[in-house]
């Protein structure tokens, strides 16, 4: 299985030098990720916004994805449209951070607070997060969240204007709920799956097999 980086701003070369193969990248990223997630999930209940989506009676069709999309396909949010959009830079930690990672049973708060500027965070003020567009530019120094939806199966624009309603009370929601408890800024993005970045084989990011 291959998963796909949007932006693929990894570099390769630094890993290589540190000996890490791919196999324990992946391995790193899914762990640092989990333990990011878990601290997020004591603040936000992101099955809650799934649930308060459902009872709405909306139809927001789900991008189907993951088996390709690795933001999705490691998510441990557990919701079907909210997922964080991060790259982890694995490769920025130092050789006694990465034995730290791989020994200890799970992500310390002390171990996030020492490296997450490092791991989360892109070069520069603004990363492209998708095609060349303003609508796909992040702050690069921010949490980054994302709420996915197919765009192409939606049948009425009256249900494309009550999806973004939706989105834009879940962002109100999840800033509301971090602010207070996270000293770092959290951005949002959104992804219609228009183009399909993630499936689309053709797509000309790197690919790394799992």
């Amino acid at each position: 299985m291959k998963y796909q980086y949007m932006p693929d701003s990894y570099n390769w070369e630094l890993l290589e030098k540190k000996g890490i193969n791919i196999e324990d990248f992946l391995k790193l990223q899914k762990k640092y990720r989990t333990g990011l997630e878990n601290v997020l999930k004591k603040f936000i209940d992101f099955e809650e916004i799934d649930r308060n989506i459902e009872q709405d009676g909306l139809d927001i069709p789900v991008v189907l994805d993951e088996e390709q999309n690795f933001y999705r396909r490691f998510s441990t949010l557990n919701s079907k449209y909210v997922f964080l959009r991060n790259n982890f830079h694995i490769e920025n930690l130092t050789e006694e951070e990465i034995r730290q990672l791989i020994n200890n049973q799970a992500v310390s708060i002390d171990f996030l607070n020492q490296t997450l500027s490092r791991v989360i965070f892109e070069e520069g003020d603004y990363t492209l997060f998708g095609p060349s567009s303003k609508k796909e530019l992040v702050k690069s120094k921010s949490i980054v969240f994302e709420f996915a939806f197919d765009q192409k199966k939606c049948k009425e624009f009256d249900q494309l204007m009550r999806i973004e309603d939706t989105y834009e009370n879940v962002f109100n929601k999840i800033q509301e709920k971090l602010k207070p408890n996270l000293n770092i800024p959290i951005s949002f993005h959104t992804y219609r799956a228009i183009p399909d970045l993630f499936s689309n084989k053709k797509q000309v990011v790197n690919q790394v097999k799992k």
